[in-house]
């Protein structure tokens, strides 16, 4: 009775046979109880089949424990030392520093050549230098004497130089008496004057840019320039008209320091006289160069 009685109660709740064969040995009730409790499920004959049969599979299963997790764990553990291993490795043995290449300077493009433009040859105007004045293109002796007259008579001796000469005319010059040598003196004094005759009318014919030209030359042989007495003297400038009546204001000069010291007051005055006033000496000067060069163009 009592075997039936607990298989239905074992069947009912989805629970398996082995503890009911257990009971069989047992005759104890309490024990049954114990059996039935130990079960799992606390639920009465009137709970449903679903929730029994759930409660029950859980209690009868056996706890077993997961292997697979176990072994995740391992591998996981291998895993951590092999990691450990590689890095104690790497520390051990440095890495070979790979030589990185620098890369090549890149050449730089030459720059595009500027185009040369030829300069045309500037063909510069070849100065035209004025014809040299010869001796006979100058003025005419003027100066003779007796002894040049004498030395101008005695024939050159070839081979001797014109100091030799003078000095052996010197000598003989000496020897002669009183009466030749006044004899010279007056024919020298004849071909003085036709000289001079000469010379004025050299003066007065001369073209003004050929003496110019002439002084020029005279000049860088350390000559003394060559005065024209017999052309027109220039007109004074409007400056030298002021200066002169300022001169004439003032009166007569003595000494170089006072003439020096008026000169420079009369500058200083004509820098700072009025414009009207001054226009009056610079028309007078144009007028009297005027005037020079209608009477006197070749000037």
């Amino acid at each position: 009775m009592f075997s039936v009685l607990s298989a239905r109660l074992f069947s009912r709740l989805g629970a398996s046979t082995a503890p009911l064969a257990a009971t069989r040995q047992i005759a104890a009730p309490a024990s049954i109880s114990r059996a039935i409790f130990a079960s799992g499920t606390r639920r009465t004959f009137v709970s449903s089949t679903r929730l029994s049969l759930a409660a029950a599979a859980a209690a009868t299963k056996p706890a077993t424990t997961k292997k697979p997790a176990a072994k995740k764990a391992s591998t996981a553990t291998t895993k951590a030392k092999a990691t450990k291993a590689t890095a104690a490795k790497a520390k051990a043995t440095p890495k070979k520093k790979t030589a990185v290449k620098k890369a090549a300077p890149k050449k730089k493009k030459p720059a595009p050549k500027k185009k040369v433009v030829k300069k045309k040859p500037v063909v510069k105007k070849k100065e035209v230098k004025p014809e040299r004045v010869t001796k006979a293109m100058g003025p005419p002796p003027r100066l003779m004497s007796g002894f040049m007259l004498f030395n101008k008579e005695q024939s050159a001796l070839p081979g001797v130089t014109v100091v030799e000469r003078a000095r052996k005319n010197g000598a003989a010059w000496r020897e002669l008496s009183e009466s030749e040598q006044e004899s010279y003196r007056e024919r020298a004094a004849i071909v003085r004057e036709e000289m001079r005759v000469a010379y004025d009318k050299w003066m007065t014919e001369v073209d003004p840019a050929l003496l110019r030209r002439l002084n020029k030359q005279r000049v860088k042989k350390n000559f003394p320039r060559i005065k024209n007495h017999q052309q027109p003297k220039r007109p004074m400038s409007s400056y030298m008209l002021f200066f002169k009546d300022q001169h004439a204001l003032h009166g007569a000069l003595v000494g170089r320091e006072a003439v020096i010291n008026f000169a420079k007051q009369v500058g200083q005055d004509w820098r700072s006289l009025p414009e009207d006033k001054k226009e009056e000496y610079l028309e007078k000067g144009r007028k009297a160069m005027a005037e020079f060069k209608s009477e006197h163009p070749k000037a």
